[in-house]
């Protein structure tokens, strides 16, 4: 039988993103991110990791060594920083207070949000930098924060925290795409 793993296989490299693509869950189709929403992230911010599986072996008495292990995956989470706080971004990641906001002198537009968690469920696209190669996330669950580390060299952002979630079609949990 011949060799799977071959060098021929570092021809596969997922490196950058050129597109970040989100659509309300369902069933995946051709035509899923067609128009779908797209988020601009910050340089070098997005961090798309898997924990090392935990292990557990199991042993008995009478051996040093384990006669079996179990394993559960790691934890699975996807960051990311938006450099921006327009409506729209702020809409789609807070809950927004409907309530009037008193006008201040000097600004035309406002927006409230209030701090409580709003739990986003989306279907993820993610696209590599040379657009040959796409990473899709059938089901996740976005959360966001306000995020300003710096006040005079980076832009005040949203950040978001996304967990990948089980694919109740039992299709794959994360789809890879190549052209």
């Amino acid at each position: 039988m011949a060799a799977t793993l071959t060098k021929a296989a570092l021809d596969k490299v997922f490196i950058g993103i050129s597109k970040i693509q989100l659509s309300p869950v369902g069933a995946l189709a051709t035509t899923t991110f067609d128009n779908a929403d797209e988020i601009y992230t910050v340089k070098d911010s997005v961090s798309f990791s898997q924990a090392q599986p935990s292990k557990t072996e199991i042993k008995v008495d009478q051996m040093s060594s384990a006669i079996a292990c179990t394993y559960d995956s790691g934890e699975f989470t996807i960051t990311g920083k938006i450099p921006s706080i327009a409506k729209e971004i702020l809409s789609y990641f807070f809950k927004t207070n409907a309530a009037a906001i008193t006008p201040i002198t000097g600004f035309t537009k406002s927006t409230a949000v209030d701090l409580e968690n709003k739990v986003i469920n989306v279907m993820v696209k993610i696209t590599n930098a040379a657009g040959d190669m796409a990473i899709v996330i059938p089901r996740c669950e976005f959360i966001a924060n306000f995020d300003w580390t710096s006040t005079s060299s980076s832009a005040f952002a949203v950040s978001f925290t996304a967990t990948p979630k089980a694919n109740p079609d039992n299709k794959g949990d994360v789809l890879f795409y190549e052209k």
